[in-house]
């Protein structure tokens, strides 16, 4: 379920396919290594609650994302790093759209990650800005935190979608009123452009290569 790439630290995780992970990881430089995790139910584990469905034809949000998180940080990951053959200093978790989302979630509730980048990241999700904002003052965890957006994605015909930019500009004060270091970046388009070039801003930033 976990496959890596590259040997070296942070080790930071991302929920795809192995095929573009190479790509990516060559493309933000190495000298990090990428956890790429597949094969799950992207709207039952990667949804922190249960939410309606965005789309007339699409799927509600089942909200399994406490139980798959407990499941990736207690054991998928551990059993996984076994074989890395060195100890993560530090770890990540970075996603795109709804798995941005999720990262996020990780981030808050598992002292496994102290890196988290949430690109284009589907936080106009119901009640998450009431969550974060109340996650961050209770929380003393101090962390590194990427976000980004593209601009035209507040003009999505959707209404729940239209609050995102304003949703992950909120997302990123909250954090930083936490005492986080945090990095937000507004890239030109929609939510469906340039995604692995936004991918790899963010995970050449959390490992640390300031461009």
């Amino acid at each position: 379920m976990i496959e890596y790439i590259g040997r070296g630290n942070p080790v930071i995780y991302i929920h795809g396919d192995i095929s573009s992970a190479r790509e990516l990881h060559y493309r933000a430089g190495g000298g990090f290594t990428l956890g790429v995790i597949g094969n799950i139910d992207w709207n039952r584990d990667l949804s922190p609650w249960s939410a309606e469905k965005v789309f007339k034809d699409g799927e509600a949000f089942s909200g399994g994302g406490g139980e798959y998180l407990k499941r990736l940080a207690g054991r998928l990951i551990p059993e996984a790093e076994a074989g890395l053959g060195f100890a993560p200093v530090e770890r990540g978790i970075a996603g795109y759209s709804l798995a941005g989302l999720f990262a996020l979630y990780a981030f808050l509730n598992s002292e496994l990650f102290r890196l988290a980048g949430s690109v284009s990241g589907s936080l106009w999700y119901d009640g998450w800005l009431d969550y974060v904002n109340k996650a961050a003052t209770r929380t003393e965890k101090k962390g590194k935190v990427y976000l980004s957006v593209g601009d035209g994605e507040g003009h999505a015909r959707n209404r729940r979608m239209k609050s995102v930019v304003e949703n992950t500009r909120l997302t990123q004060a909250a954090l930083c009123g936490a005492g986080m270091e945090t990095l937000f970046e507004l890239n030109r388009g929609g939510h469906f452009e340039d995604e692995q070039g936004r991918l790899e801003r963010c995970l050449t930033w959390l490992a640390g290569k300031r461009a």
